[in-house]
């Protein structure tokens, strides 16, 4: 591929497309094409937020509620699946899930501001936290439901309110994950209505997925053995858009909302929480997964990739990637498995040089508590960013993401392990004319060539090569094939480096 030197090295501001601007419509009575033309213009006007969100590219995800008390385990068994999905995975009954679990959160170690020095000090700029996860217990005083932290447990702070306060004290976005459709203390059966009369079958008429497929979701997800007895309409206009609501007036002032478990959403139902988003707090952003498992629409303003899921290629639509840093989600007891600061890098260059945010995963304990390990990791890319955020933030994708031999993809996991990365894997970046490149090993000779800066690619000469965190500009050579860098012997042998690369 070959790019005429203007569109490599113009300042690459990823475009927003500017919409056709359509009059306010009610929600009542619209058809497909009335409502494409008013998310469009809701959509187009978040631009500025849009574009401030893609600077960001590095936040904290936190999945906390009162599951941690289990710890991935009930009545003395582990329970298999990630463990926020225990009230589901173990067959716990919604009477006694509120009772023997509810009943007993009282994380009294919940320190707000500790959690945002964590995310703060680890260079993330914002913070998403499961406001109400799929067991339908919210972390904050709902007026809605009682099933929250102040009636139902005996923690009696909000701890949303404290996090919203914290986070705007200390400059760090804050956003709200929900569980839109999916509730198994409230929500029934998530739309896919009763597995023997199989009403799942109505589905069909808002998606193209097939019957099988949407059979098969609606028994992964749904709480069959003991569901309240409620419609899905009833639920999701009785509890889940109020709610919805509610946070909007709560907290005023919120970077994003991230929805899922959303199960069978209509087109008009994801329209409907979308538009009640933006009446209430419009430069709020939204992602994809409000659209359903069955993807029914389309109103979103950033795509969330699936679980611990890369593209393998650059993605210039708003984009984000949510990881672990172990195999699950919420707090399990016994899940040692943990990823190397070297390998959470790795997927953090991976998903910046394609054009993305990565939003890494924390979860406390039963007693409001960071994991050891996790804060060590987030310390160390602390470390990291700090000498080298110039090349993450407010960067967008050079049009070669990556060279070197170490080629992985993940979905949901790698499957044979991380191995060991080169010292000839490279990932670029670019910013006002300049291209960054950047590395997690460094080589032994201390000479780095950089393959993808041959006459394909680079027509200008390079003026300077500098290495961030130090002042004096490097020796290098520039020739049609490659650009050869001599890196400082005193560089330091962890967790590699990132370069800068200037031109006429």
């Amino acid at each position: 591929m070959k790019l005429s030197l203007k569109a490599i090295f113009a300042p690459w501001l990823l475009i927003i497309p500017t919409f056709v601007q359509a009059e306010a419509v009610t929600l009542t009575d619209l058809s497909v094409q009335h409502r494409l033309a008013s998310w469009q213009h809701m959509n187009n006007s978040k631009s500025a937020v849009i574009q401030e969100y893609m600077d960001m590219k590095f936040g904290m995800f936190i999945h906390w509620g009162a599951y941690a008390n289990l710890g991935g385990q009930w009545q003395g068994k582990e329970v298999k699946g990630v463990t926020e999905w225990i009230m589901l995975k173990g067959k716990i009954p919604r009477d006694v899930y509120r009772k023997e679990v509810v009943a007993k959160f009282n994380p009294t170690k919940f320190d707000a501001q500790e959690w945002v020095r964590i995310a703060k000090d680890a260079g993330m700029k914002y913070i998403v936290i499961t406001a109400k996860h799929h067991d339908g217990f919210a972390l904050y005083d709902s007026s809605v439901s009682d099933f929250d932290i102040i009636d139902a447990s005996p923690f009696k702070q909000d701890i949303i309110a404290e996090l919203y306060q914290a986070a705007k004290k200390a400059g760090i976005r804050l956003g709200l994950y929900y569980s839109l459709g999916k509730d198994w203390m409230d929500g029934g059966t998530s739309g896919c209505g009763d597995p023997v009369t199989q009403e799942w079958r109505q589905v069909a008429q808002y998606t193209t997925k097939s019957e099988a497929y949407i059979e098969k979701q609606c028994k992964r997800i749904n709480n069959y053995m003991d569901p309240k007895l409620v419609s899905h309409q009833e639920y999701l206009w009785g509890k889940s858009l109020p709610q919805i609501k509610e946070l909007m007036e709560k907290f005023p002032e919120l970077l994003l909302v991230w929805f899922d478990g959303t199960g069978l959403i209509s087109h008009q139902d994801s329209f409907s929480f979308y538009q009640a988003i933006y009446e209430r707090q419009p430069q709020v952003i939204i992602n994809s997964r409000i659209n359903g498992h069955f993807g029914t629409s389309n109103w979103h303003d950033f795509k969330s990739m699936g679980d611990n899921t890369v593209p393998e290629n650059i993605t210039l639509t708003p984009w984000e990637t949510a990881g672990t840093m172990n195999s699950s989600w919420g707090f399990r007891k016994t899940d040692h498995h943990w990823k190397s600061s070297t390998e959470l890098l790795y997927w953090l260059l991976d998903v910046v040089s394609k054009g993305g945010n990565y939003l890494l995963n924390v979860g406390p304990d039963s007693q409001g508590v960071i994991p050891l390990e996790s804060t060590q990791h987030l310390a160390e890319i602390g470390l990291w960013l700090k000498e080298n955020q110039e090349a993450i933030y407010q960067t967008r994708p050079w049009y070669i993401a990556k060279e070197g031999p170490t080629s992985l993809k993940i979905k949901h996991k790698i499957k044979s392990g991380f191995p060991e990365v080169s010292a000839e894997d490279l990932w670029f970046t670019q910013k006002n004319g300049a291209i960054y490149v950047l590395a997690l090993k460094v080589p032994s000779n201390g000479k780095l060539v950089i393959k993808s800066f041959n006459q394909d690619n680079i027509q200008q000469a390079i003026t300077s090569v500098s290495l961030l965190g130090a002042s004096e500009p490097l020796t290098f050579n520039q020739t049609e094939h490659s650009v050869e860098v001599d890196l400082p012997t005193t560089l330091s042998k962890n967790l590699g480096y990132a370069l800068k690369v200037n031109f006429n």
